[in-house]
Order: C-alpha cells, then structure tokens, then sequence
C-alpha cells in the first residue's frame, strides 16, 4: 500500500513537471508523452 501511494505521487509530480513544461514551451511530442507514460 505505501509502495503504491509512493509510486501515485511520483506520477503526480511527474504530472505537474510535465504539465508546466507544456504550459512554458508547448510541443506536441510532450503531449504524446503524457499519453505514452
């Protein structure tokens, strides 16, 4: 259980990092690796 908890919070920070870097510089490969990942 605190395995998966780590491991959804890792994908939300990853969410953010990548959500904000679309914001800052939108690129279409980024959005695919969102989908992908």
């Amino acid at each position: 259980m605190a395995f998966f908890c780590f491991h959804t919070f890792a994908n939300c920070t990853c969410l953010l990092i990548y959500f904000r870097s679309f914001i800052l510089y939108p690129k279409p490969r980024s959005s695919q690796h969102i989908f992908l990942h």
